[in-house]
């Protein structure tokens, strides 16, 4: 039986988690509206991997009703961020004109 505290701990992971997704799929509408608009290949697609990795990390972590100190929700979780980190910023020099 799950008590009311870890309950409650799981839907805050999980709504933690889910505003970091759907900001992650925010990017990810922007880089392919920029990609239709701009004519350039922005790799839009490869947005969903950052969120699927977000999306495991909160699954681990909504599991084990913790936040954090699990090593494979801490894997996914820095993974996920490294990966947006590099996809952002090329995003970033591509609508900046920093692409010759």
């Amino acid at each position: 039986m799950v008590n009311f505290a870890s309950a409650l701990n799981r839907i805050l992971v999980l709504c933690a988690w889910g505003g970091v997704s759907f900001l992650v799929l925010l990017l990810y509408r922007v880089a392919r509206f920029y990609q239709m608009t701009a004519n350039e290949h922005t790799h839009y697609r490869w947005f969903i991997l950052p969120l699927v990795l977000f999306v495991l990390a909160a699954m681990r972590y909504a599991w084990i009703a913790d936040f954090a100190g699990d090593p494979l929700g801490d894997v996914l979780a820095i993974s996920a961020g490294s990966a947006l980190i590099l996809l952002g910023y090329r995003l970033l020099n591509l609508m900046m004109g920093g692409h010759q």
